[in-house]
């Protein structure tokens, strides 16, 4: 709900740039508040300063005009709301509303009878009525009043986020302030963050539980949004600025790789305009490089720029130790992507790829539709996204020391081993050990469970209390991989179960660390050896086909199982106990105390 559907003018579509209109595509939108923005002023004290303030100039309503020519709307079919919202502020003005984070699943019905009535109030001629009280006053106050009904439902769901639509149309960059703080509190903004928006198209998504680290969203609460200028008026347009929740959750799939663009993105500057001396990182970021980390999130660089000349500012700024397998060079950015995908051996939908730029991520999105583009306006709000929570285990804190190691390990095979790879394996000394998970490796196995996708054989993604559950089942054999090598450790790699009523592996997952390092043939001839030797006549195994595992399959195959009956998408894969039982010598297998027998 905007105020102009009652006080200001209509833009004519056809006088804005096709760029602005063609920017504001639709997002899918499930869910959204209808907040009540307003125009209003940062240092009111209404009726006094209309008498004693020099920048006073009356609206229809006697209140003060801090925007240019109002809040103008202009049709646009194609975005979300069915229009934008062209602002041209002036110094002190800014967008205000009440707060609610609940949303209307129907908000474009909600929007649709606000409009009719405001069509209807906005017909009523502006000289009715006394002073400030007239209809297109009252029926404003109504809208407040709604929003903070609303925000007192607690029937209503909540917002994922806080979502703004932006577009520059200026030569410069302008900034503005999001500020969210109580009504009824004392002055200040428990929450308020700054936001530099480089002229073009822009997205500002803020999770909800980034904003409630600071603010209690079920108490009456305000939204500003000012432009930090002082003299000369400023214009953007708007789409979208409300709390909402997507058709497809934000960032919902885990993320294991953060790719950061750097001029403007991880440091303030452009380096080849820069003295490189004096370029900075952003305010916060080192923070948030560090959190992520902690989660067991790796970080990349796609930049383009020269590589001799980035690389020391990044040492110089304390930061390029965080950064695996950098892409800085002058090449198209969704091929560094790729290239980042390859050494990592992740799969492209675990990438994020935050820039500063419109054209970049674009360019990203268009090549790359798996990635998840972030706006590096957002980059402060990453760590609340829900697909970079990560995991708080022991090897997701060691995860890019393992990455690194893995590093080492592909230089030591290129330079000493190219031609012999099995004498390169037979060289790094590779170690499992074989353990009996316990409450204290829940963590880890869940992590791996829900993470896994290139060597995970059934595909199944059992949830927390599923795996506490398996711990506690005597019908079920459990173990736990733990692999290291002459460079170092890889943590825990891998997780079994066994149904012993049927001796049947219903879940077999490893790591992609350990891919093409023989530690998952050496368990299955490990764990089939076991099972002949307790007098079984037949190892099952469960087995669903992805696009990410025919590895799987090549060594299933490989080791003598035998496709049988399927169940549904489950293919069932048998091993026969009488035949020659495979075996694997490039690596030794060490079992703890308390593995199944």
């Amino acid at each position: 709900m905007r105020e102009f559907e009652i006080r200001s003018g209509k833009a004519n579509a056809e006088e804005i740039p096709e760029e602005i209109l063609r920017a504001f595509t639709r997002r899918g939108i499930k869910a959204a508040a209808m907040l009540a923005w307003g125009e209003h002023c940062v240092e009111c004290t209404m009726p006094a300063c209309f008498a004693s303030c020099d920048l006073y100039e009356a609206r229809s309503d006697g209140k003060c005009r801090r925007f240019l020519k109002g809040m103008e709307k202009i049709a646009a079919p194609d975005s979300d709301a069915g229009y934008l919202t062209r602002i041209t502020f002036k110094p002190w003005g800014q967008l205000w509303s009440p707060g609610s984070s609940r949303t209307f699943q129907s908000a474009e019905k909600w929007d649709a009878a606000y409009r009719a009535l405001a069509a209807g109030i906005r017909a009523i001629p502006p000289a009715i009525g006394a002073g400030r009280i007239r209809p297109a006053r009252g029926f404003y106050q109504a809208c407040k009043a709604f929003t903070r009904w609303s925000n007192r439902k607690n029937a209503l769901a909540e917002a994922e986020c806080f979502f703004i639509q932006i577009y520059n149309p200026e030569e410069e960059s302008v900034a503005f302030t999001l500020a969210f703080g109580y009504e009824d509190g004392p002055p200040g903004a428990p929450w308020q963050q700054g936001f530099t928006i480089p002229p073009g198209y822009h997205e500002i998504t803020v999770p909800l539980a980034c904003i409630r680290m600071a603010l209690d969203t079920n108490r009456d609460f305000s939204i500003s949004f000012t432009p930090n200028i002082e003299d000369a008026p400023r214009t953007v347009y708007l789409g979208l600025m409300d709390f909402v929740s997507f058709d497809q959750p934000y960032a919902d799939q885990g993320i294991k790789c953060l790719v950061w663009d750097l001029d403007h993105t991880l440091w303030d500057g452009v380096l080849v305009e820069s003295d490189a001396d004096q370029l900075c990182l952003r305010p916060g970021l080192r923070e948030v490089l560090e959190q992520l980390d902690q989660r067991g999130i790796l970080h990349s660089i796609a930049s383009k720029n020269h590589a001799k000349a980035a690389i020391p500012v990044l040492e110089r700024l304390g930061v390029a130790s965080f950064f695996l397998h950098p892409e800085i060079h002058w090449e198209p950015k969704s091929l560094s992507l790729q290239r980042i995908r390859d050494q990592l051996n992740i799969g492209m939908d675990a990438i994020a790829f935050i820039d500063d730029s419109p054209f970049e991520m674009a360019e990203v999105r268009q090549a790359l539709p798996e990635v998840l583009v972030l706006d590096a306006l957002n980059a402060m709000q990453v760590p609340w996204y829900p697909g970079f929570s990560g995991s708080e285990t022991e090897e997701s804190r060691n995860r890019r020391a393992m990455y690194q190691s893995e590093a080492t390990r592909k230089e030591r095979l290129a330079t000493g081993y190219a031609s012999d790879f099995e004498a390169f394996l037979e060289s790094a000394d590779m170690q499992l050990t074989i353990l009996h998970p316990q409450a204290e490796h829940i963590d880890r196995v869940n992590d791996l469970v829900q993470r896994a996708n290139q060597m995970n054989y059934s595909g199944r993604r059992h949830t927390r209390a599923e795996v506490e559950a398996m711990l506690d089942n005597p019908d079920l054999d459990l173990f736990l991989l733990d692999a290291r090598d002459a460079f170092g450790s890889y943590g825990k790699v891998g997780f079994c179960v066994v149904d012993r009523t049927r001796t049947r592996i219903t879940d077999l997952i490893f790591s992609c660390r350990i891919q093409l390092k023989r530690v998952d043939r050496a368990f299955l001839c490990w764990l089939l050896a076991r099972y002949r030797s307790a007098g079984e006549a037949t190892v099952d195994l469960w087995y669903r086909p992805t696009e990410r595992n025919p590895q799987c399959r090549e060594l299933l195959e490989s080791l003598g199982f035998s496709p049988q009956a399927s169940e549904g998408e489950m293919e069932t894969h048998r091993f026969t106990c009488s035949d020659t039982l495979p075996v694997e010598s490039l690596v030794t297998i060490r079992d703890e105390p308390g593995i199944p027998t």
